[in-house]
């Protein structure tokens, strides 16, 4: 049966990942090497790397769930070729794992993978869930549940589709698990938002079946 979550219950889900002040940890000096290391520390000459002081844990219930007993982090990263075109930064991720290489997420294939090489059971559709937007916040992609509004927009050639289909949370019973489909705010720069289409398997793997541009309020010079 094809189930629609209500925006209560999204609104649940969103609250409860909202962080007291005392979660707000710094990163480990080994992250921070690691991180530095591989993206670089970007500054008034040097238009690539992680932009200083960007570097913070990722801490929500939903990331902890799946990635126990290892330190995640996210960094905002310059984009070199922004310059000529595209955003000016990316959200990128570094998961920490001890006794093994450092992982680095930079793109929804090595996300879903993060997500898959766990192999946590996922037994309903409330975990399903759980696991496409611990996906999100490893991509730094933010649910979006209603065409943006704004009287910035007014004034900008728009590309959208309005119907309530492209903004639901909607779940689907599948062959070997759920089928989920969701929008995500891809980009603020541009207000880009995303449909994507997500497969989650009662074994913990998650996968990326399709995206599709719903909405978009400009384009990169």
């Amino acid at each position: 049966m094809r189930t629609l979550l209500t925006v209560a219950i999204c609104l649940l889900i969103l609250c409860s990942a909202r962080l007291s002040p005392a979660q707000q940890a710094q990163p480990s000096a080994e992250a921070l090497r690691f991180a530095e290391q591989h993206w670089g520390v970007a500054d008034d000459k040097n238009w690539t790397g992680v932009e200083p002081g960007s570097i913070r844990p990722l801490i929500s219930p939903r990331v902890r769930a799946v990635f126990r007993d290892v330190e995640v982090l996210r960094a905002v990263v310059r984009n070199p070729r922004s310059r000529i075109a595209g955003r000016p930064t990316y959200d990128h991720c570094l998961v920490l794992r001890k006794g093994k290489e450092p992982l680095f997420i930079e793109d929804d294939a090595a996300a879903a993978a993060a997500i898959s090489a766990e192999a946590l059971p996922v037994t309903d559709a409330a975990e399903a869930l759980g696991r496409v937007l611990c996906f999100a916040e490893l991509r730094g992609l933010v649910l979006q549940m209603a065409v943006p509004g704004g009287a910035d927009l007014d004034r900008q050639p728009l590309r959208y589709k309005i119907g309530q289909e492209n903004w639901a949370i909607v779940m689907e019973p599948a062959e070997a698990g759920w089928a989920v489909s969701c929008t995500f705010l891809a980009d603020p720069n541009i207000v880009l938002c995303l449909r994507y289409e997500l497969g989650v398997s009662p074994q913990g793997s998650l996968a990326v079946r399709q995206t599709d541009q719903v909405f978009c309020a400009g384009a990169y010079e």
